[in-house]
């Protein structure tokens, strides 16, 4: 598990407006490889990250004001703020995945990399 601290800017899309909104730089906390699983065997990985965004002690994006064509002619301009809704990550009970019995063929080798064969 790795931890940093970053900062993010882009655009919000309002697709019905045809236009869109400038956001950031936001401060974010950002928790890498919170979980990981390297499935060799299905030759998969999983990876569970999490971001917490914060701006003045508020889970959300520091306010932007954008101006959009309302009716595609008359400008309207707004102040718009995107919060983080749902648990804080560390109140998140962490899932530890669930052990799958793998198939094992008889006249494999026991030294074979991987617990798993094609059964035919």
């Amino acid at each position: 598990m790795t931890t940093a601290e970053t900062y993010a800017a882009g655009y919000a899309n309002a697709v019905k407006l045809d236009g869109a909104a400038a956001l950031g730089p936001a401060f974010m906390k950002v928790v890498l490889n919170k979980r990981y699983i390297n499935d060799s065997c299905a030759s998969t990985v999983d990876v569970t990250s999490e971001v917490e965004f914060e701006y003045e002690g508020k889970r959300q994006l520091p306010p932007t004001k954008a101006t959009f064509l309302s009716y595609g002619f008359m400008p309207t301009t707004a102040t718009m703020v995107l919060e983080q809704v749902g648990p804080r990550p560390s109140s998140r009970p962490t899932r530890s995945p669930t052990p799958r019995p793998t198939p094992r063929n008889p006249r494999s080798p026991p030294s074979s990399p991987c617990a798993c064969t094609t059964w035919r």
